[in-house]
């Protein structure tokens, strides 16, 4: 029997009041008012959203706390963790447990049911304690809360509302790196929750178009031009475990209305042409974006040559897919010189209707828009900051993505595994001021502002088969509104039909297994054999299914690729000035596949399957480590691969404890690209270790 995910605690709370409205929070109040009243959420129209709130405030504060049990920042003491009938508390006299004891901590917490412990979070220079009762305590350092977490001081104790509420109590303990850093953390948090209360707004009216659940299970919708368009746009709830896992900084409110996958269905794709001196191109063979682009979209060479400065001639220019919101806020002010001067060039009387895919910046021609049946899919550059990082497109990809995508496509064809691929990265072009290569400053920016590449359409990879269909990982898990069946619920049932499992238990390990078979041995094989680290998580893999049965695995984007020298012996590449693709440490390789595939990817998957199915986590943990011995044992046997290497990543994977991106921890202090890490306990080990604090 498959288990709701969303408890009474949450569904059942009442709206945020307008006077409770933070800054962030009332900045979405007018675009919510439209969007309720279009769709007849609410009366008022506004209630709706300010419901929504109550939730998302939650789910952003479960990231929160979570990230600062797991991340462990230096300023704060370390968490604890203790029964939560019986709390034993240290003995100490120097923070605000001093006041404490496990009575009348007890007395403090509020009744939750199916809560085995407490998680405190101690600031002592605000003689605080935050607790949060927890349900589960998931695979790599991972918590399952149960609401509502409280704070607790000398003279009173209650509920913990917005997340911004905890930014003065890091900032006491001295948490962030800069003056302007609690503000900017405050604005993260309060955008993340405003954005997934107007997602969670979208959720209900994608679920209200659809009489049944979607699932990957039949043949695919030849009318469609990508299979997995029509989940992404149900996955509502942003990055699972980052503190700002809806934060589009520089995007409104109702501009997300327009561009944000969950509630756009269509935008309409721009174009800007290049003077081909000021352009840098990489493709895999002789055919450029722009006469892939010019292939694809018909009349885009008539519209050009009409935008050109009279006496121009088309040949002279390369051209470059825009992202609307960029034609709009960017390119105007960021290339007005190079406009005046006629080497970038805005088309201004053509576009193309296109399905924004998951990554928002990522975006799919619509069903008769193109010349072909399955059009290249587009990453754009677009301003606006998503988890870390704002998602421009930097030269380092545009000249390397091709490269790799022909290194790449050749290593894993090299390693026969069945029904696993690459989505190869065949053409890009970005702007080139002079000067360059360039690897920081305004000439970096001007560059990874106007840029973008083309990638592989999944539906034209040979592992996807005509009777077959791929989603994006992340689609599988998309959370479904009260009372309605999620996505992999509905797909384990579509799994379970036509085969002979005895119950429910069942059915999800010979999914479990399935799924395994087809996402594990491709990236593991590549690591291992020839040094090839991709970041396999829940956005770039594509899971292929037939009839309802996991059966590959396609992973794109090599943005992320991590390439060991000593083991890569494919075609050779050049990367562009100070590109991270390529590594002479092997543990930079290991924990960059081990982070994305086991962490991201499979800690989230079975963590879903743990809290609504009638499956346990060790269950499951035992099945992956047996795939992955499975994939150790070929590989030794392999020639052609050193016993050495193959032992060495095996211990690696199967250590007591393993690598985590500090995701939180690095937002503290506004890192981008460069890592806080921790250590986690390893659910793959031979032998469970008690916990220890590490870094």
């Amino acid at each position: 029997m498959t288990r709701s995910l969303t408890g009474p605690a949450v569904a059942g709370r009442p709206a945020v009041t307008h006077v409770e409205l933070t800054e962030r929070e009332r900045a979405g109040l007018a675009a919510a008012f439209r969007y309720a009243q279009r769709h007849d959420l609410s009366s008022p129209p506004d209630e709706a959203y300010r419901r929504e709130l109550s939730a998302a405030r939650w789910g952003v504060l479960a990231r929160l706390l979570g990230g600062l049990a797991r991340d462990l920042p230096d300023a704060l003491p370390e968490p604890l963790v203790v029964d939560a009938t019986d709390p034993d508390l240290p003995e100490t006299n120097a923070d605000p447990l001093a006041s404490l004891d496990g009575d009348a901590l007890t007395a403090r917490l509020p009744e939750t049911d199916g809560a085995e412990d407490v998680l405190l979070l101690r600031f002592p220079a605000s003689e605080a304690v935050v607790a949060a009762s927890v349900a589960d305590r998931r695979a790599f350092g991972r918590f399952a809360f149960v609401s509502p977490a409280v704070s607790c001081r000398i003279e009173a104790t209650e509920p913990v509302g917005s997340p911004e509420s905890l930014v003065p109590l890091l900032d006491r303990e001295r948490a962030f790196d800069a003056p302007e850093a609690p503000e900017r953390f405050r604005a993260e948090l309060g955008e993340s929750v405003a954005n997934l209360a107007l997602a969670r707004l979208a959720r209900r009216v994608r679920w209200a178009d659809s009489e049944s659940t979607p699932t990957p299970a039949g043949p695919p919708d030849r009318s469609s031009v990508d299979a997995s368009a029509a989940f992404d746009g149900l996955v509502t709830g942003g990055h699972p475990f980052h503190p700002g896992a809806k934060i589009r900084r520089g995007m409104s409110p109702t501009e997300s209305l327009s561009f944000a996958p969950e509630f756009a269905d269509s935008l309409p794709l721009r174009f800007a042409a290049i003077h081909r001196d000021r352009a840098l191109a990489a493709s895999v063979d002789d055919r450029s974006l722009t006469e892939r682009l010019y292939a694809t979209f018909s009349n885009l060479r008539m519209a050009v040559g009409t935008a050109l400065p009279s006496g121009r001639p088309v040949s002279e220019y390369a051209v470059v897919p825009v992202h609307p919101w960029q034609f709009r806020h960017v390119l105007p002010d960021r290339y007005a010189a190079a406009r005046e001067d006629g080497v970038v060039v805005p088309v201004p009387s053509y576009t193309v209707p296109v399905t924004p895919l998951l990554s928002l910046r990522t975006v799919v021609p619509e069903p008769g828009s193109t010349a072909a049946d399955r059009p290249p899919h587009l990453k754009l550059a677009i301003g606006v900051q998503t988890t870390n990082a704002v998602r421009t497109l930097s030269p380092n990809a545009v000249t390397n993505g091709p490269q790799l995508s022909g290194a790449l496509t050749a290593a894993c064809d090299a390693l026969s595994v069945s029904g696993f691929g690459v989505l190869s990265e065949p053409a890009a072009t970005c702007y080139d001021p002079p000067g360059g290569p360039h690897t920081d400053g305004p000439g970096y920016d001007d560059a990874r502002h106007l840029s973008a590449l083309a990638r592989r359409h999944p539906a034209t990879h040979s592992v996807v088969e005509d009777d077959r269909r791929a989603v994006t990982a992340a689609g599988l898990l998309a959370r479904a509104p009260p009372g309605r069946r999620s996505v992999l619920a509905a797909t384990l049932d579509s799994f379970a039909d036509g085969r002979s499992a005895s119950d429910r238990s069942e059915t999800v390990e010979s999914f479990l297994a399935a799924y395994l078979g087809a996402v594990v041995p491709g990236p593991l094989r590549l690591l291992v054999a020839r040094g090839v680290a991709l970041e396999a998580h829940l956005q770039n893999t594509h899971v292929v299914f037939e009839d309802g049965r996991p059966t590959g695995a396609l992973v794109g984007d090599f943005g992320g690729v991590r390439v060991h020298e000593g083991r890569f012996d494919g075609a050779e590449v050049s990367p562009h000035p100070d590109s991270e693709v390529f590594t002479d440490d092997a543990a930079a390789a290991r924990e960059k596949l081990w982070y994305s595939l086991f962490q991201n990817h499979l800690g989230e998957l079975i963590g879903r399957l743990c809290a609504t199915e009638p499956v346990a986590a060790a269950d499951c943990w035992r099945l992956v480590r047996r795939r992955c011995e499975e994939t150790f044992d070929a590989l030794a046997a392999d020639d052609a691969v050193p016993d050495r290497r193959v032992s060495a990543d095996r211990e690696s994977l199967f250590d007591d404890r393993v690598v985590h991106k500090a995701l939180t921890a690095m937002r503290l202090r506004d890192a981008t690209h460069d890592y806080s890490r921790t250590t986690v306990a390893n659910p793959l080990a031979r032998h469970a270790r008690p916990r220890a604090r590490g870094r």
